[in-house]
């Protein structure tokens, strides 16, 4: 399309100093084509106009930018076109000119606290066995297409969305696109105006108080993305009722949608945890028309939540009941995400657990299948909610026989500030505290006996260290050696 037919298209102001055969608009300068037009961004950390000299140097001839911002920008060779808002701009040309590929598309969405990582590769995993399916989150980008699997690196939980479109055009056969959608993407308006057919919550727990101020505007947040379910009867809000802000999630939910909901206590899916050992749990689940009970090596009252919020999507997405819970006598492995290895005659176990909910769900199933002695090694991020770290803190030492309070991505914060305050709530000083977490992960093991467990919360499958190489992973693997 030539540069005056798309001013014309999207009705845009630009007086146009020449004209050519346009590629594409995109606002990432890194892989960028001298037929492109290039769109200014202003993101949180950065914007598009740090990048703007490399972008005339590669012969970019069009330029898009805020009206207001850059009314002066000016330039003899260059074709300026002006909006009034250019993010918003470039996320609804990007829903426009795409939306043949997503109407054919059934999106789900999973957000909360805790649990989106596990609960959406549950349903992932699952799904793939009948469907062609992606899914995008913390731990990357996933696609099946007829039994063929397909990896990318994404860097945000919930990446823009003209990352996840990317993807989904290098694979068309794309069915079904499963999304954990963090409470930061909502906040920023990653996604846009995209539409959602099913949207599932895990929980709401204390976290991202940085980003959001306050705690009510983080449930508010939360809330609003149920606003992005399709306007029909055939799509869903899949919501825990043991959740304390269920009725504030349920009062939302447009009229035209339906609402289901799961819990341990309460909800049209309900589970129990009948036996847990240090391999396998025993649940029963009931619904309306079951009453189950099958084995999965996914231990806790916090995966029983994860797994009931994932059957229920899958059985909203017609996958039969009983293949649902066949697919749980499986052993599953999340990245990262309770890891269980045995070394040395320790029980080393990974988790992401980051904040107060989370540390304290995790230790307290560990006490459940242990009866030997609990060495945790926990820090907290820096330059974040620093209100969580004392309650993050206490459940670590309550919860458990020995704490080490250690480094976890501190960014620019000082690591001795952030261990301040995760042991300001403590009342005695029965702890240990060493900054180096490689150094850690081995002084737990160093004061540890056989069969103790070893708890390695915070980090899990992230990298860190010299040259952002080391995972807590590699650390255990040295000692095994």
């Amino acid at each position: 399309m030539l540069l005056s037919e798309f001013v014309k298209m999207y009705d845009l102001e630009c007086n146009v100093i020449f004209d050519y055969e346009i590629n594409k608009v995109t606002d990432d300068s890194r892989n960028i084509n001298k037929d492109d037009i290039f769109i200014i961004i202003n993101g949180i950390d950065n914007s598009g106009i740090n990048y703007l000299g490399d972008v005339i140097n590669s012969g970019v001839k069009t330029l898009i930018v805020n009206d207001e911002e850059y009314k002066d920008l000016c330039y003899t060779n260059i074709n300026i076109i002006k909006v009034k808002n250019t993010k918003k701009w470039y996320l609804n040309y990007l829903l426009l000119i795409n939306k043949k590929l997503l109407n054919k598309i059934k999106i789900i969405g999973i957000t909360g606290t805790n649990g989106k990582t596990t609960s959406s590769f549950l349903v992932y995993k699952i799904l793939k066995k009948y469907k062609n399916v992606m899914l995008v989150g913390t731990n990357g980008s996933y696609i099946s297409i007829n039994k063929k699997e397909y990896y990318y690196e994404t860097k945000n939980t919930t990446p823009k969305l003209s990352v996840i479109l990317d993807i989904i055009n290098k694979h068309p056969g794309v069915k079904y696109l499963i999304l954990e959608v963090s409470s930061d993407a909502v906040e920023s308006k990653r996604l846009g105006n995209l539409k959602f057919d099913i949207i599932g919550l895990t929980n709401i727990g204390h976290d991202h108080v940085n980003t959001h101020k306050s705690y009510e505007n983080y449930i508010n947040t939360k809330i609003s993305l149920f606003k992005s379910l399709k306007s029909s009867k055939n799509c869903y809000a899949v919501i825990n009722k043991d959740d304390k802000y269920f009725d504030r999630f349920k009062k939302s939910i447009n009229k035209e949608n339906k609402i289901f909901s799961y819990g341990i206590n309460n909800g049209d899916l309900r589970g129990e945890i009948i036996s847990m050992n240090q391999n396998y749990m025993m649940i029963n689940v009931v619904d309306k028309e079951h009453d189950m009970t099958f084995g999965t090596n996914l231990l806790g009252r916090f995966n029983l939540y994860n797994i009931l919020l994932s059957m229920k999507i899958l059985e909203l997405l017609g996958i039969p009941f009983i293949k649902i819970v066949d697919s749980f006598s499986n052993n599953i492995e999340i990245e990262g995400r309770y890891n269980k290895y045995r070394i040395k005659e320790r029980n080393f176990y990974i988790d992401y657990a980051h904040n107060p909910e989370a540390i304290k769900e995790f230790l307290c199933m560990i006490n459940e299948i242990s009866d030997n002695k609990i060495i945790t090694v926990v820090g907290a991020g820096g330059c974040r909610d620093k209100l969580k770290r004392g309650k993050m803190g206490l459940y670590a030492d309550n919860y458990s026989d020995v704490v080490i309070f250690t480094e976890d991505t501190s960014r620019d914060e000082d690591v001795k500030e952030i261990i301040k305050g995760l042991v300001n709530e403590i009342d005695e000083d029965n702890y240990l505290i060493e900054y180096d977490r490689p150094t850690a992960i081995k002084k737990a093991f160093e004061i540890s006996e056989p069969n103790d467990f070893i708890i390695l919360l915070g980090m899990g499958n992230d990298r860190y260290g010299v040259n952002n190489k080391l995972t807590d992973l590699d650390i255990i693997k040295q000692i095994g050696k």
